[in-house]
Formats: C-alpha cells, sequence, structure tokens
C-alpha cells in the first residue's frame, strides 16, 4: 500500500438497501472492474481510512477508522425522521473486519443504533462498500 492512507466510501443506500432506486447514486455495476478485497489487504486498507457513508435517506456521515478499532462518527442527520435540513450530530462507534472478510460497523447515535457489515471492492484506485460484491 502507498503512503497515502485510503479513504472508504460506504454508500449505505445501496448498500443496507440494494432494491431501493436512488437516482444518481453509484452502484457496483457502475464500476470499472471492481476487485473484492480480503484478508490482511482488506484490514490494512481499512486501519486509518477516511470514511464517508451516506444513507438511504440523505445523512452523510464520517469517520476515521482508528488502530484499535473505534472511532468517532460525525452526521449531517440529513433526512433522519423525514428532516428536510441538516442537523450535526456525532457517536461512538466501531469496526472489525468479519470472518467472512466483511467490513462491519457499529455506531451509538444518541437516538439510534446503527449495525451493518459490507464487502469492499477496489476500483479505479478507491474503495466502495457493497451488500453484494458480484450483484449490480
Amino acid at each position: 500500500m502507498t503512503a497515502a492512507k485510503s479513504t472508504v466510501l460506504v454508500l449505505c443506500a445501496l448498500l443496507v438497501y440494494p432494491a431501493a432506486a436512488i437516482p444518481q447514486e453509484l452502484t457496483v455495476g457502475d464500476l470499472k472492474d471492481p476487485q473484492k478485497i480480503t484478508g490482511d489487504e482488506l484490514r490494512q486498507a481499512l486501519t486509518g481510512a477516511k470514511v464517508t457513508s451516506r444513507t438511504l435517506h440523505g445523512s452523510t456521515r464520517h469517520w476515521y477508522n482508528n488502530a484499535d478499532g473505534k472511532f468517532t462518527a460525525s452526521s449531517d442527520s440529513r433526512g433522519y425522521k423525514g428532516r428536510p435540513t441538516a442537523y450535526p450530530t456525532t457517536g461512538t462507534g466501531s469496526w472489525r473486519v468479519s470472518p467472512n472478510d466483511q467490513y462491519c460497523v457499529e455506531i451509538d447515535w444518541r437516538k439510534v443504533d446503527e449495525k451493518w457489515c459490507v464487502f469492499i471492492l477496489k476500483a479505479d484506485g478507491k474503495y466502495y462498500g457493497a451488500a453484494r460484491p458480484n450483484d449490480p
């Protein structure tokens, strides 16, 4: 891996709800020759990565994967319970690599907890999350 830290873009709208039809969102089918990242390469790519995650309802969240498996996430909370404007909030979280090589995240927000796992794909030098790595 190069000296630059990786950035993982997790599009939860596509990952958690893969059947949702969201205009102008990226799908696995849009990626050029995506490669599933596994094992030690996955752990190396995720440790120290800056993560951007977008939800089905439009919230954008950011965090940094610390080496100890913990992080503090920030969210603009757009779309939470139909909210039309941003309402910044933070939550504490943890990340891990599952036995089947998925990136798993748990976040404790003030009013709701979040838990999900995705496969990580690499395409054009960037990393993406996908619920099913071979299904566009």
